[in-house]
């Protein structure tokens, strides 16, 4: 069942890259989205039926797989077809400049790393007590908004790294940040920010280009390591309890490696239930965007969410499930929202987002360098980190914080005077 979409996959990719998608950055787009449904729609149904029995949290959704899959073909053609068709269709390379002074910018940089690494000292300080004291980080409302200005210095970090090179200044802020996300044992930003430094040093390398490749590949399986150690070994705000590895057998490992998958549960559990058993949300899952930021002493009684609930709830029809806290992909949501009408045209919509953004990051980088960061970060945010987490309110406060301050940076350049180069 699984080697037919692999195959319908591989020739919609060589199809579109090879004859209508032209531009670098929405090829690295694309190639990361593949990864995505590969990893999620296409190993991650494998490894639940062959290891797992199509069950989760007490609910066997064996049956759905089929529709599962054939979802997330349906979703890839889709967004590769609307990127296809609404893309650069530009072939003239873009003349960049080779190197660029950001000194006036300088300081802004600063403060938003300032600002971040602030976040950062106090979600781990009075975060880290909240645990010790056996309560949760959502007791303080402060945490949780500083939390959200600890991804600034994502984009911030990236930024520089694009700007001026990989100093021995941005070596030592970018470990500390390393290893604040290991150490609290929230891995999303940390994929983010490793994943798009890999892609970038990957295109991007001029000297001894097979050794820093080679390098590159294995760096990545080394995070993808240290990702699946971190789902069965983390204890947040004490990092890695390495005693679980010495008795981890092989299913525990495999469990760790696709533990992320158990959003095909998620999809599932929309697809059977909504429209059927309980009606779709409408614009619930959107209107959600703007309450979030709402203060509770404002709006006590703000509830957020609802769907997201609904959908772990029937995943196992138990509590236990709804506390699992099981999300479908990004489409899923859509689908909640106003069944197929809804995943057909969010899923354009979603497209249409990512070739806003692409060419956003082509009209305001001055040098190569900002532009592959960019179409990166774009690539791995969009296309894998907001992949698996179907909840565009919970995905924009991310973008919000994380990929804002890139942005800002790269438009902001041009209102200082830092030249913005055109097309030839």
């Amino acid at each position: 069942m699984l080697i037919l979409p692999l195959i319908f996959l591989i020739i919609v990719l060589f199809v579109a890259t090879k004859f209508f998608v032209h531009e670098a950055s929405e090829k690295i787009f694309i190639l990361v989205f593949s990864v995505s449904t590969i990893y999620y729609g296409i190993l991650g149904p494998w490894y639940w039926q062959e290891y797992r029995n199509s069950t989760y949290v007490g609910g066997y959704w064996g049956d759905q797989f089929p529709l599962v899959v054939f979802s997330f073909m349906a979703v890839y053609l889709l967004v590769v077809t609307t990127i296809s068709v609404l893309g650069i269709k530009s072939k003239n390379p873009i003349n960049f400049k080779d190197t660029i002074d950001i000194t006036p910018l300088s300081n802004i940089l600063h403060i938003f790393i300032g600002i971040g690494f602030i976040s950062c000292g106090y979600a781990f300080i009075v975060g880290g007590a909240l645990i010790d004291n056996s309560l949760a980080i959502t007791d303080d409302p402060l945490v949780l908004i500083l939390f959200q200005f600890s991804d600034i210095p994502v984009g911030a970090l990236l930024y520089w790294a694009a700007s001026k090179g990989f100093d021995k200044k941005w070596f030592l802020v970018s470990m500390l940040y390393i290893v604040f996300r290991i150490w609290v044992g929230l891995r999303g930003m940390l994929a983010v920010f490793l994943g798009t430094l890999l892609i970038f040093i990957f295109i991007q390398t001029k000297k001894h280009k097979f050794a820093t490749r080679s390098l590159m590949v294995i760096s990545g399986i080394c995070i993808v390591a240290l990702f699946s150690i971190m789902t069965i070994a983390r204890v947040k705000f004490s990092g890695l309890d390495l005693d679980v590895l010495s008795y981890a057998d092989i299913d525990l490992l495999l469990y760790g490696l696709f533990a992320e998958t158990n959003i095909v549960f998620g999809l599932a559990s929309c697809l059977k239930v909504f429209g059927d058993s309980v009606p779709f949300v409408g614009i619930q899952p959107f209107t959600d965007v703007f309450v979030q930021f709402i203060p509770r002493f404002l709006y006590p009684e703000k509830d957020l969410y609802g769907h997201l609930k609904e959908i772990s709830w029937w995943v196992g029809y138990s509590l236990e499930s709804q506390k699992s806290g099981t999300a479908p992909p990004f489409f899923g949501e859509y689908y909640v929202a106003f069944g197929w009408f809804g995943l057909i045209v969010g899923s354009v919509i979603y497209s249409a987002f990512v070739v806003y953004l692409l060419k956003f990051i082509r009209k305001y980088s001055v040098t190569k360098n900002q532009y592959i960061m960019g179409a990166a970060l774009v690539a791995v945010f969009i296309g894998f980190y907001y992949f698996s987490r179907g909840s565009i309110a919970q995905i924009s406060k991310g973008m919000i914080f994380a990929c804002t301050p890139y942005f800002f940076l790269l438009k902001y350049q041009s209102k200082i005077g830092i030249s913005k180069l055109k097309s030839k």
